[in-house]
């Protein structure tokens, strides 16, 4: 099949959400038909190289999640899905594909079982607890309970540096968590959360716990 035929297949976008590619800043989205998942105009299949995948509305996690080739995904919204449940997030954990942001606002049945999912996510066969995350919001999420605070403290999310939550949670689980992790940003009002404001001290921080982790037995 000729470059220009695979051009001319349907759809050109991505849907909601979509972006340009970072290389050569096609805003057509990804060519899907056979399963190639590349971008249209260069065809890079790597997400770390076109970094437009960006999930807005998945009727079917498992659909989505299992044919895909992807080793990294920067931004996963999968916010005001009100199907969604702990075992759709058992299933993308079960993937090891890495993850920089990930945001589940307004899903009712997720609970406990699926902060502890990615909190024990493996992205490799040896290495546990090396979770990628950055960025999780779980604002207005299914439930927050105490279970769930234990698992947001060390050696879980090794790096995550921002985290969304209701503000009904206990205030002082919030105030220990803060005070356990300093490099933890927590928001409880629904603010929107952002990963690209870190100062200085955020990536020495970053830096050194890279180093740790390499050296880890």
């Amino acid at each position: 099949m000729g470059h220009s035929n695979i051009w001319n297949s349907h759809p050109k976008t991505y849907g909601p959400g979509s972006r340009t590619c970072r290389v050569c800043g096609n805003p057509h989205g990804l060519i899907r038909k056979y399963g190639l998942m590349c971008c249209r105009q260069c065809f890079r299949s790597n997400a770390k190289e076109i970094g437009f995948i960006k999930v807005q509305n998945i009727p079917h996690l498992a659909n989505f999640i299992f044919p895909c080739t992807l080793l990294e995904i920067r931004e996963l919204d999968l916010s005001n899905l009100p199907n969604i449940s702990d075992a759709g997030v058992l299933l993308l954990a079960k993937t090891r594909i890495l993850i920089f942001e990930l945001r589940m606002r307004r899903c009712p049945l997720l609970g406990d079982t699926s902060v502890m999912a990615l909190a024990s996510m493996q992205v490799d066969k040896t290495v546990w607890h090396d979770s990628r995350l950055r960025l999780l919001d779980l604002f207005n999420y299914g439930a927050i309970t105490q279970l769930t605070f234990r698992w947001f403290k060390k050696p879980y999310f090794p790096r995550l540096r921002w985290l969304g939550i209701t503000g009904s949670v206990n205030r002082d689980m919030v105030d220990a968590l803060a005070r356990s992790r300093p490099f933890l940003h927590v928001a409880c009002r629904g603010e929107k959360l952002g990963t690209d404001q870190w100062d200085h001290l955020d990536d020495v921080y970053m830096q050194d716990l890279d180093s740790k982790i390499k050296t880890r037995p």
